[in-house]
């Protein structure tokens, strides 16, 4: 069986972070999205893949996800021509798939905890006929909602409702569908749920239940909940043999350290938490439980890190706090800056998303900021605050006056 994997969408909603990369590519503890779906696909013996890109980011070289997986020779890359939206990606796949062959179809903005697929290839040999992955959830107003018989049989989708009451199946994002599909979704003009319809009608479609944690990450909140998704599963520590933990350090809690890492004296490690290779965590640092210190960071005296992702290339200047946020690849944050995450009068937080003001539904949470920022000393962020890439805010000073 083959698999086609979809990134092509414009991830809009997660900006600043996919301002100068898809969203497949956000990295979480040491790999990207693309690559923790190539990863499940090979755990359940499928190594033939294609994945459908942006032309916008056709010629970025995939390797930046820092994954071996992505140099395989049974991975091939196919660009959307246009950004038509899902059914246009999935048809960019035509020539890849034969018609008479059944495939893995899995949208390339999801993580979940242990392997999905498996559990839809499971459910695929049960039946031998379409299957869709779908799991429970609070909204479904961003979804397709599903029903069911007893059989697991899919009865109805229903597309994106704005009653929040219909139910809470709803599409997770992988299915397992016959070669024949994409004529199908040409005929119904690439509109994904009306081919789903008119397939469910004709030969059937069952739904595969994921009971394990799942979400779709569309907003940049969801990479903290990627984030903790990916570290709940942890129950022990690993350590490279070339770290250096000096003494006085304290580390409790499933941590991973990655190769060449240095924690100076006096500095103290919550897990779940995550420390890339080539990372420096200096003296009297804490950094709390669900952090994720990319790649070749550094995180200076006195800096406090709770419940965030920090991608590679991340400087932390001294007797900072950075809570509850994401900061961008290459980010330089000057010292004693503060990334507030709760509002004082306990109200959940909202962030700017494509100009509407979006409820996050958290009471906490902090910053987004894009790549290659430099932000300057001693600054206040307020929650929900977003940084455009490529930013440079000069420090706060005092003296001398302009």
């Amino acid at each position: 069986m083959k698999a086609v994997i979809l990134t092509a969408g414009p991830g809009t909603r997660l900006e600043p972070l996919t301002e100068c990369r898809p969203k497949a590519l956000i990295s979480i503890c040491g790999k990207t999205i693309l690559a923790r779906l190539i990863e499940s696909l090979q755990q359940i013996g499928i190594h033939d893949t294609a994945v459908v890109v942006n032309p916008k980011y056709s010629s970025m070289d995939y390797d930046c996800s820092d994954s071996n997986d992505l140099k395989s020779p049974s991975l091939t890359i196919l660009t959307q021509d246009q950004s038509l939206g899902v059914g246009q990606g999935i048809l960019t796949a035509k020539e890849f798939i034969d018609e008479r062959d059944f495939f893995l179809l899995a949208y390339g903005d999801i993580m979940y905890s242990g392997n999905l697929f498996r559990a839809l290839i499971h459910s695929f040999n049960r039946v031998r006929k379409p299957v869709a992955a779908v799991s429970l959830t609070g909204d479904s107003s961003d979804f397709g909602v599903i029903y069911m018989d007893h059989d697991m049989r899919i009865t109805q989708i229903i597309e994106k409702p704005r009653s929040k009451n219909l139910g809470n199946y709803i599409l997770a994002g992988a299915f397992i569908l016959p070669g024949s599909f994409f004529r199908i979704l040409a005929d119904c003009s690439g509109n994904v749920i009306e081919a789903f319809r008119v397939m469910q009608d004709s030969m059937d479609m069952y739904a595969s239940i994921w009971e394990g944690d799942w979400i779709d990450i569309a907003y940049p909140w969801s990479i903290l909940a990627a984030n903790r998704i990916h570290m709940k599963q942890w129950d022990r520590s690993s350590f490279a043999i070339t770290t250096i933990i000096e003494p006085g350090s304290m580390i409790s809690g499933p941590v991973y350290i990655e190769d060449n890492v240095t924690i100076k004296t006096g500095s103290s490690i919550i897990g779940p938490c995550y420390i890339g290779k080539n990372s420096f965590i200096g003296h009297n640092a804490l950094l709390r439980e669900y952090t994720c210190i990319g790649e070749g960071s550094i995180i200076g005296f006195g800096v406090e890190v709770k419940n965030s992702v920090l991608m590679p290339g991340s400087e932390i200047g001294r007797l900072s706090f950075i809570g509850d946020s994401v900061i961008g690849h290459d980010v330089n944050v000057g010292s004693a800056t503060i990334m507030v995450n709760i509002n004082m009068d306990q109200s959940t937080v909202h962030v700017d998303i494509a100009g509407e003001s979006i409820d996050s539904g958290l009471l906490k949470l902090g910053s987004f900021i894009g790549d290659k920022t430099w932000i300057g000393a001693n600054h206040t962020f307020l929650p929900g605050t977003k940084i455009a890439s490529g930013m440079s805010i000069p420090h706060f000073g005092t003296y001398p006056k302009e």
